[in-house]
């Protein structure tokens, strides 16, 4: 692996159990991709305003949005030699916490331990607003575009990436890039804006149907039965049940096998602690640069002060024109 690079994975759309995408009700579903401990994997939240981050869940209040996808490897173990004690301390945090035996355990290992967890983080997977241009040579090399909401993990990811993308443009020149950085996050766990209540148990069928719960002891029906496609694999349950376990896991305070950490989500973005500037800092820090951030240095700020600088040239140049006309 070249030194300096960074791998983001997405946790997936479908919970712990992969429910609707190859899974089933009544098992864990950990994805190979997501569990593997030398990535950083990306998880989904959903918000309509500054600071009421959740976690995504599909429910007709989110628009039956995806569900996050999270949980433990059962490949990428200690016994297996591989390697994750960055966050062994945050994993043996939750499982001591009343949350973790919501949760039906057979995700563990036959010796009682479990392997490595996942997601490390979350960002906003609902309601993203991008958009898409192309040029059409045909026409002249005329620019279109088309905006469109998208969703899911897959769009938290490279957002997550790109944040972290941007702050390594401040590394010094000879600094490839930040390369793993699971272990500076684990560090620094209070720079992420914690996602707390519900928990990646569902499963969903898209926006004409309710959520689909698993839970110990449910009365599984076919997939299909509960508004999914006609064929969709595997079984699900319609009714949820708040005192059973379930398969899947809370989101507690802290780190959790449905958000991770959390997003770097903050109600007040100048605040060097939180959020992006927090973790940015600390990822710098990190990297022999002690002065952290500077906004000064970003390419974006270059340009809007070069923009800047050109719209006062001309407003100061019309002016001068008017001035000499009236003369």
């Amino acid at each position: 692996m070249k030194s300096g690079i960074t791998f983001f994975v997405a946790s997936g759309d479908a919970g712990a159990g992969n429910i609707n995408r190859g899974g089933t009700c009544g098992t864990y579903a950990p994805q190979a991709l997501s569990s593997c401990p030398y990535v950083t994997t990306v998880g989904g939240t959903f918000a309509t305003h500054l600071g009421t981050e959740v976690l995504s869940v599909a429910s007709r209040s989110q628009g039956n949005n995806i569900v996050s996808g999270g949980g433990f490897s059962k490949i990428f173990t200690e016994e297996n030699n591989f390697k994750f004690s960055y966050q062994t301390k945050a994993v043996e945090e939750w499982m001591a916490k009343p949350g973790a035996s919501k949760s039906v355990n057979t995700y563990k290992l036959q010796n009682g331990g479990v392997g490595a967890a996942y997601p490390d983080v979350s960002a906003l997977s609902a309601n993203i607003f991008t958009m898409d241009g192309t040029i059409a040579q045909s026409t002249g090399g005329n620019f279109f575009t088309s905006a469109q909401s998208i969703g899911g993990t897959s769009a938290a990811t490279p957002m997550f990436a790109g944040m972290i993308s941007l702050c390594a443009t401040q590394l010094p020149a000879n600094v490839a890039g930040f390369g793993q950085i699971n272990h500076i996050l684990y560090k620094n766990k209070d720079v992420f804006f914690d996602i707390k209540g519900d928990n990646n148990s569902y499963g969903s069928c898209g926006p004409r149907s309710d959520p689909i719960s698993c839970y110990e002891g449910c009365k599984m029906l076919k997939l299909g039965s509960l508004g999914c496609e006609s064929g969709s694999p595997g079984y699900g349950c319609h009714i949820q049940n708040a005192t059973r376990p379930f398969y899947g896991f809370e989101a507690t305070e802290g780190w959790d096998p449905a958000s991770g950490l959390g997003t770097l989500g903050t109600t007040d973005p100048n605040d060097k602690t939180k959020g992006f500037l927090g973790l940015c800092n600390a990822l710098l820090k990190a990297n022999g640069v002690t002065n952290g951030w500077d906004s000064k240095k970003s390419n974006c700020d270059k340009k809007a002060k070069k923009k800047d600088k050109k719209s006062k040239a001309k407003k100061k140049d019309k002016k001068s024109k008017a001035t000499k006309g009236r003369q």
